[in-house]
């Protein structure tokens, strides 16, 4: 009997030859269902189960049914069907484990005992085995995935998530199974309690998300990593034989180590974020953080790692002082938080950066192409401008990643994740006007072809040349000189055409670790002369900017704006809405401390007269910021 399966047409089909097909579809199938996966019996080709998501129906939206085959074309008299999705695992406990559960279809496997049909394997997020093939209720034990209902420490040597079961040929007491963890052999799958073996060994099937090293210790090679339900890992060896050290489970987020190797901090999916050290740890994502990406940013100030930038749906909250959170809660925390900018309503945060000279310039993306800038983001009550809209970006575009110049807080490389798009662009003045990069790596200047998504960008500074790469899902590549759209990118060979997610670059001696997506992780040190520190500003008189009162105000067309300075300093004048986006630029240079007011003609950057209504002038120059609400009265 051959059976297969189609999406052509709905419900369960079987074909004796491959060529004519009949419906044999059950009275009291779900009339809603997702993914169905069956098993056929070795021992008695006549048995078939089907295991299968169905949302609103069986238990836990899962039904399990079994068919046997009787006579003709196995349709109404000449199949048996027994309905036994009452039977499934339903027990009380931790949600997405006390019950079975597929994932919405992710994670779905059946099979049957090579000698007794009767005894049945099913497996979702755990693995299960009954010996009456769940005929009755309770009549089946967990042999894999989380170790019981009551908690999410792993069974052992197994791992939740399970896509493959394969009895063995020859003895049909061994097993293999294929999990998100890898594969695990068993050399008795009727245990009462059944051993598995892990089979990983030199087999690399790791999937980073994210990596992160110490910043600040030169020569360190210390390595974390969060991974596709595999937890967060850590290494302090090149060695690629060295064992890792696990940190925690789960699916492993955003990472951090502190300068210096004594603070490290890990997330899970959905924004849960922890800090510790050698001794303690706690707790410490904003108690009002809601609508997180799945794996959600956040970052370190690149100057004092004790400032944290997070992101949270719309919303980028600060922490002025991490070290002042009380360690050992497990509950999200409201210590130290605030939101100190917003993308807008419908939009999330995807990307974060901070700048090092000058200190305190915050960068973040969002999922419609927003680049804002931050200046003077690390204390206060900072204005976010919008610093791409109108500038030729990619609209409505996912911004996968921001690499901030450590030399020059105004140089920033920006990539947008998206197939059939300009995927890289960079600016040399703080977001007034952008380049498009992406040179070859997009299969037509417009973007559009076979180009791959670009998921990170990074920048190892040289005094010779910068090393500029991206992270793709072709490879990693790479270039020292930007030319525009004619920009030349070299794929890495050593990678190969590996999925890479995430960079880390150590700046001050040309450590870069690279993390991908099912090949584990990469990391080498590039012989790299770091250019001088940029000078510092005079120190007798410090640096101040401020906006006067415009006159007049509110204004119908134009107004006059007085921004003061205690020294010469490059300034940026925007006129920005009250959702931050940036209406216009109205100053951009060297400011004189005696400069005449600066004039706004009411029009926006495309020269068009704007609403009446409340505007913001803020004026930025390095870290520091000043801001004033301007009306418009048409």
């Amino acid at each position: 009997m051959r059976l297969q399966l189609t999406a052509q047409d709905n419900g369960i089909w079987r074909s004796p030859d491959g060529i004519t097909w009949t419906n044999i579809t059950p009275i009291g199938w779900p009339s809603d269902y997702s993914r169905i996966v069956s098993a056929v019996s070795p021992s008695n080709a006549n048995i078939v189960y089907f295991l299968a998501e169905t949302p609103g129906f069986g238990t836990n939206g899962h039904s399990l049914w079994k068919y046997t085959y009787v006579s003709g074309n196995g349709a109404g008299p000449g199949g048996l069907w027994e309905n036994r999705s009452a039977n499934l695992p339903d027990e009380d406990g931790k949600t997405g484990n006390a019950k079975f559960d597929s994932q919405i279809s992710y994670n779905l496997v059946a099979a049957v005992h090579p000698l007794d049909p009767n005894v049945l394997f099913i497996g979702g997020v755990n693995l299960y085995r009954s010996n009456n093939a769940f005929a009755t209720a309770g009549s089946y034990v967990r042999i894999g995935g989380y170790f019981n209902k009551d908690t999410y420490a792993r069974y052992p040597n197994n791992h939740p998530d399970h896509h493959a079961l394969v009895p063995d040929p020859v003895n049909p007491l061994v097993m293999y199974n294929g999990n998100d963890g890898g594969v695990f052999k068993t050399v008795n799958c009727l245990a009462d309690s059944v051993l598995w073996t892990p089979l990983n060994n030199g087999y690399y099937t790791t999937q980073f998300y994210t990596v992160a090293t110490d910043p600040g210790t030169l020569g360190d090679v210390t390595v974390m990593g969060g991974m596709q339900d595999n937890g967060t890992w850590i290494s302090s060896s090149q060695n690629e034989f060295a064992p890792w050290e696990e940190v925690s489970g789960g699916d492993g987020g955003f990472c951090a180590i502190g300068s210096g190797g004594n603070v490290g901090y890990i997330s899970f999916y959905g924004g849960t974020t922890y800090r510790f050290t050698n001794t303690t740890g706690g707790r410490i994502d904003p108690s009002g953080g809601n609508n997180y990406l799945f794996i959600s940013p956040y970052t370190l100030d690149a100057v004092d790692d004790n400032i944290m930038y997070f992101a949270a749906g719309q919303s980028v909250w600060r922490n002025s002082n991490l070290s002042g959170i009380p360690m050992g809660s497990t509950n999200p925390t409201s210590v130290n938080w605030s939101i100190i900018a917003n993308a807008g309503p419908g939009v999330s945060v995807t990307a974060l950066a901070t700048s090092t000279h000058p200190a305190n310039v915050l960068y973040f993306g969002t999922t419609l192409g927003g680049i804002f800038r931050v200046a003077g983001a690390n204390a206060g009550t900072p204005i976010s401008a919008n610093v791409s809209s109108g500038k030729g970006m990619p609209t409505s575009a996912y911004v996968s990643s921001i690499a901030v110049d450590p030399y020059d807080a105004n140089k920033v490389l920006v990539a947008f994740s998206n197939y059939s798009i300009q995927s890289v662009f960079q600016t040399s003045d703080g977001g007034g006007s952008w380049q498009n990069v992406s040179g070859n790596l997009e299969e037509f200047p417009n973007g559009s072809g076979n180009g791959p998504s670009v998921r990170w960008v990074a920048m190892l500074p040289d005094t010779e040349k910068y090393y500029y790469f991206a992270a793709t899902s072709t490879g990693l590549y790479a270039t020292r000189d930007f030319a525009g759209t004619s920009t030349v990118w070299t794929r890495e060979s050593s990678l190969g055409t590996a999925v890479v997610d995430m960079l880390s670059i150590r700046s001050v001696d040309g450590f870069v670790t690279v993390g991908t997506h099912g090949s584990g992780v990469f990391s080498a040190f590039i012989n790299v002369v770091a250019p001088p520190e940029p000078p510092a500003p005079p120190s007798e008189v410090p640096a101040t900017i401020a906006v006067s009162p415009n006159y007049p105000n509110p204004f119908n067309p134009g107004t006059s704006i007085l921004i003061k300075v205690s020294r010469p300093m490059p300034v940026r004048a925007l006129i920005v809405d009250l959702a931050g986006r940036e209406i216009a630029t109205i100053y951009d240079g060297t400011m004189a401390v005696d400069a005449p007011a600066v004039t706004w003609d009411g029009r926006d950057s495309r020269g068009v007269h704007v609403a009446s209504g409340v505007y913001i002038v803020v004026a930025q120059s390095a870290n520091r910021q000043s801001a004033r609400k301007i009306m418009v009265l048409r």
